[in-house]
């Protein structure tokens, strides 16, 4: 029963390291960790880097990786938001830290929503 189990989890564990290296490859290329690293001690962050960031904390959401959404959080964190972003970014933070990721993606989704409107 556990052999079955433990299979089961290693190939997903397998899988998503697969599509994360494909997601920082991409980004890597893409000149977004380039952005990120001449930005970084920036006194505001810009809205480009806001919902990029969220995107990808909507993928490490859908793979349910807390790993992965530190490591955003900790790029997010470099930055002075304004009160709103701030405290969407606390909401989202209090649901990924409760585990509660399907929550932290709808929130996530509806600013993205308002994506458009920016």
């Amino acid at each position: 029963m556990y052999c079955d189990e433990t299979a089961a989890f290693c190939e997903a564990l397998r899988q998503f390291h697969e599509k994360l290296k494909v997601v920082l490859t991409e980004n890597s290329n893409s000149g977004t960790n380039e952005t990120i690293k001449e930005n970084s001690g920036a006194a505001g962050g810009t809205t480009q880097i806001f919902f990029e960031q969220i995107r990808l904390l909507n993928a490490a959401c859908a793979d349910y990786s807390f790993t992965d959404t530190k490591k955003i959080f900790s790029v997010l964190d470099e930055y002075e938001w304004d009160d709103d972003t701030r405290t969407k970014l606390n909401t989202i933070k209090q649901y990924i830290t409760s585990f509660d990721y399907e929550k932290a993606q709808e929130f996530i989704n509806q600013i993205l929503e308002g994506e458009e409107n920016v």
